[in-house]
């Protein structure tokens, strides 16, 4: 969520006072009654109007669904924030308080808050006074609003903070897109825990114990337990390679750190034993010790309709270390399945694709996932006879980056676009899909377009895209502005974007090194229909991070 605050700010996104974006409607001056949606969908936390969320709300909109936004408690605190630092109007502040998630659970809860946001979008358009609105719910999916059926499709989320919300609100909705709720879907200990018990389960022979697919680990608050779990994962006896330590909640690297001796492990241990906890005002009273897997490391991202999976990007990631920081993101790949020409190479990298795009399946079900979006991290071990290993899974959020554009242009479609047609396609059981509405014809056609989606991405021909982090090498005070350095950006034949937090930095200010996502100057998006000319591109800009600021 950090790093997404940070586009967020940086693109001067926090504000509410574009109500059309805001509410997922176009053309609000001549927006009347009579032109209701035929659906809502429900997002909640939607940080990134230039990626997921905007990709989101022009599905939706060209097919008459409407957006109608929740703000996690998080999130919530920090728009109000924001808009108390600038002096914002009371109509933007409104905004934030009435689309605010429901302080309490239950089903009365979620059906007041729903009621509550619809009639609070159409009282900004002036049509209807609130109190003359009927709102009737027929069934968990389905409203009666003034005479107009509605539909509920379902509740996606696009931060790590806002997932137990969506997940909560769904379920007390009780929507047939609702997944329950499950807190292993967010608690990285639980998660692996579940995945270890649905892999012992479903396997026709039982997983190796030193080579298992899922991650050993042990959460404890006494370092003397975890250092004896540390031990016994060698035959020998004696402290393995490394070790992973973290948080059992986080997002962005953020207290994660790797030992590769246990005194070092003992000393992150209790670093992290008492920090404050995730974005919840608790603090770590557990730490959570992992075995660490070496090996290519990709991100998965899904969308689910009904039971049924589909993997719809394939990202590889470039992770060092670097600055003290363990896992630094260099660069985001794009990856998938590719038209072979008959080298070995190219059949093992498709084995290698379909193998990682099978294990995220085993993923979702071990997780207990029917609908919607995913955000899964694998890692494919460098150990023989190994395979893929989850690092952690995302349910029911987008990639955190800015991936949209570069799906588009290499898969011909990106998860957005496949999830909005996912919730759109359900057909009510009543209806058939050959009938001539409107609404159930705009279905049948999502439903083709979701049928039309492969199970595993291919690359379209030779295609190749990088979402390159910018990686800080130094800390201090700048020497000289950085805008003109960033000029060698606008010479790289496959730029399509690129992004600088510190683009207004003036002598004399401070700058940090990268030790993180969320300490990342920007980012650049790379993309050519030559993916030689990506990796060209890709390695001009390693080597030129290593001078792109100069302190004093």
């Amino acid at each position: 969520v950090g790093f997404s605050f940070l586009c967020y700010t940086f693109f001067g996104l926090f504000g509410l006072s574009n109500l059309e974006i805001s509410y997922g409607l176009s053309g609000a001056s001549k927006f009347k009654l009579t032109d209701l949606p035929s659906a809502y969908l429900i997002v909640v936390d939607p940080l990134d109007e230039f990626g997921n969320t905007g990709e989101l709300l022009r599905c939706c909109e060209s097919h008459n669904v409407s957006v109608i936004k929740m703000w996690s408690p998080a999130i919530t605190r920090s728009l109000k924030a924001y808009y108390a630092s600038e002096s914002s109007n009371d109509d933007e502040v409104d905004a934030i308080q009435i689309a605010q998630s429901p302080s309490e659970f239950g089903e009365s809860a979620a059906l007041q808050w729903l009621s509550k946001n619809i009639r609070y979008q159409h009282k900004f358009f002036g049509e209807l006074k609130p109190q003359k609105q009927s709102f009737v719910q027929l069934t968990p999916d389905r409203f009666d609003i003034n005479g107009t059926l509605v539909d509920i499709l379902g509740v996606v989320c696009e931060s790590d903070t806002g997932l137990r919300v969506s997940e909560q609100y769904s379920f007390d909705l009780d929507l047939s897109t609702s997944n329950g709720v499950n807190e292993g879907r967010r608690d990285k200990y639980m998660m692996q825990e579940q995945l270890k018990q649905y892999f012992l389960s479903t396997s026709t022979s039982k997983p190796s114990p030193s080579r298992p697919p899922y991650i050993r680990q042990v959460l404890t608050d006494q370092w003397s337990e975890a250092k004896a779990f540390l031990l016994s994962l060698e035959e020998s006896g004696e402290f393995p390679n490394a070790c992973v330590i973290k948080p059992s909640r986080g997002a962005a690297s953020v207290g994660v750190s790797k030992a590769t001796n246990i005194e070092d492990a003992e000393k992150q241990f209790n670093l992290l034993l008492g920090t404050p906890g995730y974005a919840n005002g608790t603090v770590s009273d557990a730490v959570l010790v992992q075995e660490w897997i070496g090996g290519v490391e990709y991100a998965v991202d899904t969308v689910s309709r009904n039971g049924e999976h589909k993997v719809v990007a394939i990202w590889r990631y470039d992770k060092r270390a670097m600055n003290g920081g363990p896992f630094v993101y260099f660069c985001t790949e794009l990856d998938g399945l590719r038209n072979c020409t008959g080298s070995e190479s190219e059949r093992l990298h498709n084995e290698e694709i379909s193998t990682v795009a099978e294990y995220a399946v085993e993923v979702l079900r071990a997780l207990c996932v029917q609908w919607g979006p995913a955000h899964i991290e694998i890692m494919l071990a460098s150990d023989p006879g190994r395979g893929p290993v989850l690092i952690e899974a995302n349910v029911g959020r987008f990639h955190g980056q800015e991936v949209v554009q570069l799906s588009e242009r290499c898969y011909g479609y990106s998860a957005p676009s496949v999830c909005c047609d996912a919730y759109l396609s359900q057909i009510d059981a009543t209806e058939s899909v050959d009938s001539d509405s409107d609404g159930v014809s705009e279905r049948s056609e999502a439903w083709r377009r979701w049928k039309g989606i492969p199970h595993i991405p291919r690359v379209l021909g030779t295609a190749g895209a990088r979402i390159v982090h910018l990686v800080s090498y130094v800390e201090g005070a700048l020497s000289e502005p950085p805008r003109h350095r960033f000029n060698i950006l606008t010479e790289l034949p496959s730029l399509c974007k690129w992004s600088l937090n510190c683009e207004g930095a003036v002598e004399g200010e401070q700058v940090q090194r990268t030790v993180d996502l969320d300490t990342t100057l920007g980012y650049a998006l790379l993309q050519h229909e030559r993916k030689e000319q990506v990796d060209l591109d890709y390695a001009k800009l390693i080597a030129f991070q290593e001078d792109m600021l100069v302190v004093k």
